[in-house]
């Protein structure tokens, strides 16, 4: 461990703090050979009085579901533990999400260190597979007050797989080190250690094996070493010198270690390519192989070595005998595809039930994976297109846009068929709505609709309903209005039709025009009644209903939609369909009064952009954005609404470009910002004339706009905004527009305080009663005492809204300092217990549910106690019940 000792400190302090309670994720990341395995191994010897539990992921199981898993498994002490069950559940290819595989796994590893604490190695990450990454993120982001350390090492350059983990970076050795190690190993005089060290770069493995390589000769320095260009082919000519030497069953036999044979049924396998276990002694002696009941390399870059060196023919005999003699059709289905020389209509068909396997398991990354392989081992184009289609809806579906749009974009100028061809349009159109260019998108849409009219004309109907969700998405109605018009038109059955009336009701909706009865009977029909497992087409008319109910206040039926799309994407693996409809719910929440769910709903679209694109998440960072501007974290909600708005108007989605400047224009009316707010509401105002967003209820601003512009003087263009949004009222019969006029006219002079204060009531939306009851008396249009002034700052009090209670006191003439909301007192992770111990939950119940450990949960709440000044439960229960009461 020369050179090393910062590294083991570093190790140390993880070791320690997991001792005392503190789970700690830490990442060693470096390159090939650079002694991660052996910090790794040190660590483990130095974690006295735990448990030790180790994860070596290997490339050549990098396609296998669950491989990293199933590995944990056989190193479990105890496999018959309980609460193991769903992994081996999902390992006997049982359907689980991941949320449920990575909830088990958090609760084996917090349970098993209850007994003592706990150490878990992952070692070569880069090529652990996507769902046992997944679930083990998943698994040590919820670790707390734990007894666990989780070391994690991966090659540098590769993707980050636990992102929030801190890096524990691993370089080369330093000068001296470097050269004490050679020298000291290979008695080396000085100037062939240096030269060594100049060409293996104080890599610690290429030196070890450089100097063992080494012929008397050139340790004496008698002879040069030769010259070499780059170090992984020093380490290959290192590693061949050694391969060479070894007898030739020997190879083959480690040439099954190295394409993954081991978990096969290793003899057969040795059987098959002329080897037995008994070959591997000579391995052993070279220190390539260690035996301990199930043999293992030593190194994972003796595995690429071995492939290397055995050659193409060698390498395929090894991949077929594999596939011969495993059971697991996964496995046996990667291994035939290494083994072919040439496109294999057998291996691809393989290859797509491996695909269609992980997606029926939600597994969307991976079921990508393989209908790309599939692709590629396809004997003909016409079977091979489909196949990439089908990779890039999985890429989509599991929210990896670029990966998704690379293939579309490849495969598209090749269909010839034009039902092909418009499946495929339409899906990158979907991609490029979302991603890229709503409006761009519409039109490409209808005019692939256009061309597929003649030739397949039941297709036209979902090309145009696609085309339609674009133009909304691009805030234009009128386009919008066309295509979901022309949609309806050229259904060919009752589903298409369907589909088309409930966005001919989100357009007309949109518009300012209310909903169509028609609609609204489809849309509540899914609202009262969701589909209790609904396919792919059902989850997408289940978020647009969600989304209309709430635009048209219907509130119960809109959770109940949204609810059931965020279950179904869940268990599907639809990142972007959970993403968008939990922000939905979540500005639902923010409406209904309900700000610390709301800012937890709306974690859920930011937490999956941040997860898989930059250029997602837009909708969350906005409504999240909103709720802190009025809790007085102006800096918060500038950050949140200001990525929002970076990311809408790059992707030319307008519909959430105004609710990022509506956001941005609360926050600065809650700090008093007037001309800062009437210039972000007036960008939503222009929106809305381009002619989108007539329907008041789509993004809550017209309020605020008339209160920022009479404020700075402007009334004459106030006036429009309510005559607009009155408009809007008779047309819809909607509370909010209606109240937004209401008190639109009285503080401009032109209606009364009662008729705002009582139209303000009939909307089940706390805060907007309270800011009517405030704006009227801060603009001197009533007296505090005529609109209940004190029963606003209850309100205001009640949901954290610092700013407004402050306004509200000082018209009050009240003292003292307005309660800051728990929301910005309470880490987020406080936060979340906080609310459900608040509502009656026991220690074990909300570490359920937050798939955290009793013990995390009750860390966070000293620390809520400590922060919020309470003395019992009781009085979390009461201050928990007075912030989140609703309506």
């Amino acid at each position: 461990m020369l050179g090393r000792k910062q590294e083991l400190a570093e190790l140390d302090g993880t070791l320690e703090a997991a001792r005392v309670g503190s789970a700690t994720v830490r990442v060693l990341e470096g390159p090939a050979g650079i002694g991660k395995t052996t910090l790794l191994d040190a660590a483990w010897d130095r974690a006295q009085g735990f448990e030790r539990l180790r994860i070596v992921a290997r490339e050549a199981e990098a396609e296998l579901s669950w491989a990293g898993l199933a590995s944990l498994l056989l190193a479990w002490p105890d496999a018959a533990d309980p609460v193991l069950a769903p992994i081996r559940a999902v390992l006997d290819g049982e359907p689980r999400s991941l949320l449920a595989v990575g909830s088990a796994l958090h609760g084996a590893l917090t349970r098993r260190a209850e007994r003592a604490p706990l150490l878990l190695v992952v070692d070569d990450a880069q090529w652990l597979d996507p769902p046992s990454t997944a679930a083990l993120a998943f698994a040590a982001h919820r670790l707390g007050a734990d007894r666990v350390a989780v070391l994690v090492a991966q090659r540098s350059g590769t993707p980050r797989r636990f992102g929030e983990a801190p890096v524990l970076p691993i370089g080369a050795l330093a000068r001296d080190d470097a050269l004490e190690l050679v020298r000291s190993r290979f008695a080396l005089g000085r100037d062939v250690a240096g030269r060594c060290l100049e060409l293996t770069g104080g890599n610690p493995l290429a030196l070890l094996h450089l100097g063992a390589a080494l012929a008397p000769a050139q340790r004496r320095g008698a002879r040069p070493i030769d010259p070499v260009q780059a170090l992984p082919k020093r380490l290959a000519d290192v590693f061949t010198a050694t391969l060479a030497a070894l007898p030739a069953a020997t190879l083959r036999a480690l040439a099954v270690l190295a394409a993954g044979g081991a978990e096969a049924r290793l003899e057969s396998v040795l059987a098959s390519v002329e080897a037995k276990p008994a070959d591997l002694a000579a391995a052993e002696e070279a220190g390539i192989v260690a035996i301990d009941g199930r043999p293992e390399l030593v190194h994972p870059l003796w595995a690429a070595a071995v492939l290397e060196h055995i050659g193409p023919v060698q390498r395929r005999r090894v991949h077929r005998a594999i596939a011969e003699h495993t059971s697991d059709p996964d496995r046996a289905a990667w291994q035939a595809a290494l083994a072919a020389e040439r496109p294999d209509e057998g291996v691809a068909r393989a290859l797509e039930e491996v695909a269609r396997r992980s997606a029926s398991r939600g597994l969307s990354v991976m079921a990508a994976q393989a209908w790309s392989a599939a692709a590629r081992y396809s004997e003909t184009q016409a079977a091979s297109c489909p196949r990439e289609i089908a990779a890039a809806q999985a890429s989509w579906d599991a929210s990896l846009p670029g990966a998704a749009r690379e293939l579309l974009d490849a495969v598209i100028p090749r269909l010839e068929d034009a039902r092909e061809r418009a499946s495929a349009v339409m899906l990158r159109n979907q991609v490029r709505a979302f991603t890229e260019d709503a409006r761009g998108a519409a039109l490409a849409l209808r005019d692939e609709a256009d061309r597929v009219r003649g030739a397949a004309p039941d297709l036209e109907a979902p090309l145009l309903c696609e085309a339609t969700i674009a133009a909304l998405l691009a805030a234009d109605g009128t386009l919008a209005l066309e295509l979901s018009s022309r949609a309806a038109d050229a259904a060919v059955d009752d589903a298409q039709l369907g589909t088309a009336r409930v966005l001919r009701g989100v357009v007309a909706t949109s518009r300012g025009q209310g909903v169509e009865p028609t609609s609204l009977q489809l849309l509540e029909r899914f609202g009262s009644a969701p589909p209790v497992d609904p396919g792919d087409p059902e989850m997408e008319i289940l978020q647009l209903a969600g989304y209309l109910l709430l635009v048209s206040e219907r509130w119960p039926a809109a959770e109940r939609a949204l609810r059931a799309a965020v279950g179904a994407a869940r268990r599907r693996g639809r990142a972007s369909v959970e993403a968008y409809s939990s922000a939905w719910l979540a500005e639902l929440e923010f409406r209904r009064g309900r700000w610390l769910d709301a800012l937890t709903g709306a974690t859920v679209d930011i937490a999956l952009s941040e997860a898989r694109e930059e250029a997602r998440g837009a909708l969350g960072h906005a409504v999240a954005a909103r709720v802190l501007g009025h809790l007085g974290d102006t800096e918060a909600c500038r950050a949140r609404a200001g990525h929002a708005l970076r990311t809408a108007r790059a992707l030319g989605l307008d519909s959430i470009t105004a609710f990022a400047h509506a956001a941005l224009g609360a926050g600065a009316l809650a700090a008093g910002e007037v001309s800062t707010a009437a210039a972000e509401l007036g960008a939503v105002w222009e929106i809305r004339l381009r002619g989108g967003l007539a329907e008041a209820g789509i993004t809550w601003f017209q309020a605020d706009l008339v209160e920022a512009l009479v404020a700075t003087g402007r009334t004459v263009q106030a006036e429009e905004i309510v005559r607009d949004v009155a408009r809007n009222a008779r047309a819809t019969g909607g509370a909010w527009a209606a109240a937004a006029a209401a008190r639109g006219r009285a503080l401009l002079g032109k209606g009364s305080a009662r008729e705002a204060v009582a139209a303000a009531e009939a909307l089940p939306a706390p805060f907007e009663r309270a800011r009517t009851r405030l704006a009227l008396v801060e603009h001197d249009r009533a007296g505090p005492d005529e609109v209940g002034l004190g029963e606003a700052l209850a309100t205001f009090e009640r949901l954290g809204a610092r700013p407004w209670a402050e306004r509200a006191r000082a018209r009050l003439g009240r003292g003292g300092e307005a309660v800051s909301s728990l929301a910005r007192q309470l880490s987020d992770a406080e936060l979340r217990v906080a609310m459900l111990v608040g509502r009656g939950a026991t220690n074990a119940e909300a570490g359920e549910q937050l798939v955290l450990s009793v013990r995390t949960v009750e860390a966070h709440l000293r620390s809520i106690f400590r922060k919020l000044g309470l003395r019992s439960r009781s009085e979390l229960v009461i201050r928990v019940t007075r912030e989140e009461g609703g309506a």
